[in-house]
């Protein structure tokens, strides 16, 4: 059996079918890659799986936090920083008040 353009397809005994692309290289283009290439390509490769694969662990172990306790640390975060900010702000208005009113006359 075969299907019209660069694709041809061919029915087995298991009637599954296999399709192969035809494609022209031109010469000299594409080059097989020496050992040394391969052997440091698959090195670099299996270090990315490594990575992912121990991320992907790291992540399972995890102890997420509930949606109640996220709120919860989410609003303490909030109300810390409010009062960080306010005690800077009167620092620097206590620090702008003495300079104002003893260092620059």
């Amino acid at each position: 059996m075969s299907i019209p353009g660069a694709i041809f397809g061919s029915i087995d005994k298991k009637d599954a079918i296999m399709y192969t692309l035809v494609i022209k290289k031109p010469p000299g283009l594409f080059k097989k890659p020496n050992f040394y290439s391969t052997f440091i390509m698959n090195k670099m490769f299996n270090k990315i799986k490594g990575f992912i694969l121990e991320a992907k662990a790291e992540m399972l172990k995890v102890n997420w936090p509930t949606k109640k306790q996220t709120i919860n640390y989410t609003g303490l975060v909030v109300a810390v920083s409010v009062v960080v900010a306010g005690f800077l702000g009167g620092l620097d208005s206590v620090f702008g008040y003495v300079l104002r009113t003893y260092i620059i006359k």
